[in-house]
């Protein structure tokens, strides 16, 4: 596939479909483990005047990034898509991205910012935000408050498969 894709931005660099093109062969490149290859197809995916899927190519340039170890710029992409697509359904799963970026860089103040307000989404990503969010309480020795957050994780989704991480972060909250 990635050459077939390859070969159509060669022979076709004017054709409209380019930017879904870049986005495809970015994919692909990212699945076979070529992040560096991957991520300038994704930042012109992302840049491509209304490009309906432009905001998916932004949160794809971010897992480049933190896949070649760049956390810190994969966690400013992220932070960046609700800014470019305010529209996007895409804010709380980049929350929840540069959230984790920002708890791998010991940011603990700003990794709490960007999970609660993946929390507060609501969406898919909440328990997995929950559970950050705890643990990211917990690092900045705030156990009672993780207890609280994620108490109400637990209450909120207990078929979550991410309920065992958050019985285990309220357990470690608890020993604190």
């Amino acid at each position: 596939a990635a050459k077939v894709l390859g070969t159509f931005l060669t022979k076709f660099p004017q054709d409209p479909l380019v930017p879904d093109v870049q986005l495809r062969l970015g994919l692909s490149l990212f699945n076979q483990g070529n992040f560096a290859e991957s991520e300038p197809l994704f930042v012109k995916a992302a840049a491509a005047a209304e490009y309906q899927f432009a905001d998916h190519a932004l949160m794809r340039q971010g897992q480049a990034l933190f896949e070649q170890d760049k956390v810190a710029e994969a966690a400013a992409v992220y932070e960046s898509l609700p800014q470019r697509f305010p529209k996007s359904a895409l804010h709380s799963a980049t929350q929840l991205a540069a959230g984790k970026c920002r708890f791998r860089l010991a940011q603990f103040p700003q990794a709490q910012q960007q999970f609660a307000a993946s929390l507060a989404a609501k969406g898919e990503e909440a328990p997995d935000a929950a559970h950050w969010l705890g643990r990211t309480l917990l690092r900045l020795n705030k156990p009672t408050e993780a207890i609280g957050i994620l108490d109400q994780a637990i209450a909120a989704y207990p078929k979550s498969p991410l309920l065992p991480d958050c019985t285990y972060a309220r357990i470690d909250a608890v020993a604190t």
